[in-house]
């Protein structure tokens, strides 16, 4: 339970009141060092010079200084570029289609083997899938990089949008 405080200021005695008034009527004004009080507790006024150091404010701590920021990077003009495909018939890519057409030839040879067809079907798939893959691409028109599909929106290499 808070406690009350009564007020005594010329001969006229008021209260009860709670901390948090006694110190608004301080911080007001209404209220001055001449002001004398007492709680439930006490039975003499005391002088106003007691409870005057619980009744100011807590001492304002200066503002620190304003962060700096970094500012937002100046606008660059998107470099306009387009798709190019691209493809190969001397690269790595159409000599793997190459052994791909090899091992279908020995998946039709060694049909009479249980093993021999599977084992050379499924290479000769892969390499021509893969080698397919690798013997056309696309690029940017502005850098040359390859992009990983024709869809692509933004080039990761160069930033040109498409």
């Amino acid at each position: 339970m808070s406690e009350h405080y009564y007020l005594l200021q010329n001969d006229a005695e008021s209260g009860p009141y709670t901390f948090t008034q006694v110190q608004a009527m301080w911080s007001s004004g209404a209220v001055t060092a001449r002001t004398q009080w007492r709680t439930d507790g006490l039975a003499e006024w005391q002088p106003f010079s007691a409870l005057e150091a619980r009744l100011q404010p807590p001492p304002v701590l200066p503002l620190s200084p304003p962060v700096a920021y970094a500012a937002p990077p100046a606008y660059t003009p998107l470099v306009r570029a387009s798709v190019r495909k691209r493809s190969s018939f001397v690269g790595g890519g159409c000599a793997l289609q190459g052994a791909g057409l090899v091992c279908l030839v020995l998946a039709l040879v060694t049909f009479m083997t249980i093993i021999g067809p599977i084992i050379f079907g499924i290479l000769a798939l892969w390499l021509l899938i893969y080698g397919g893959r690798q013997a056309s691409w696309v690029e940017c028109s502005a850098c040359g990089g390859r992009l990983s599909h024709a869809r692509v929106r933004l080039c990761p290499h160069c930033q040109a949008s498409f």
